[in-house]
C-alpha cells in the first residue's frame, strides 16, 4: 500500500500530494479545450490548485489539528473540484474517457485524505491522552 499518512519532513514525498499534482496537471490540460470564456475553467483550476496547496501547507503545521483543518479544506477543495467535473461532463466539454479518468482519481485523493484526516485526528488524541496520563503520573 502506497504511503499517505504525514510523517516525513517534505511534503513532496507523500503520495497524496503528488496524486493531487496530477490532477492538478490534468484539469489544466483538459481545461484547455473549454470555451475561452467559461468561468468554470477558472473555478476548476483554483479548486485544483488547491488540493495540493492546502496539504503542502497544511504540513508544515506544528499542531495535529490545524494539521487536519488543512486536510478539511483540501477535501472540501476536491469535492468542489468532483462537483465541476460533473457539470464539465453534463455540458459536454469533456468525454466520457476523460470523466472516468478525472473522477477515478478525484475518488482516490478523497479516500487518502479522509484517511489521512482520521489518522491526524487520532494521532492527536492519542498525544493528548499520553500528555493527561503523564501529568497525573507526575503529580
Amino acid at each position: 500500500m502506497k504511503q499517505i499518512f504525514f510523517e516525513k519532513e517534505n511534503f513532496r514525498e507523500y503520495d497524496i500530494w503528488k496524486d493531487s499534482m496530477i490532477i492538478t496537471k490534468d484539469v489544466y490540460l483538459y481545461t484547455k479545450g473549454f470555451p475561452k470564456q467559461d468561468a468554470i475553467i477558472n473555478q476548476m483550476q483554483r479548486a485544483a490548485i488547491s488540493i495540493p496547496s492546502n496539504i503542502a501547507e497544511g504540513s508544515s503545521r506544528k499542531s495535529s489539528v490545524e494539521f487536519a483543518r488543512y486536510i478539511e479544506i483540501a477535501l472540501g477543495s476536491a469535492y468542489e473540484l468532483e462537483t465541476q467535473i460533473e457539470l464539465s461532463f453534463l455540458l459536454h466539454y469533456i468525454n466520457n474517457d476523460i470523466y472516468k479518468k478525472l473522477i477515478s482519481n478525484v475518488y482516490d485523493v478523497v479516500a487518502k485524505q479522509n484517511l489521512t484526516y482520521v489518522y491526524i485526528v487520532e494521532r492527536a488524541i492519542r498525544n493528548a491522552i499520553n500528555t493527561a496520563m503523564n501529568n497525573c503520573d507526575h503529580k
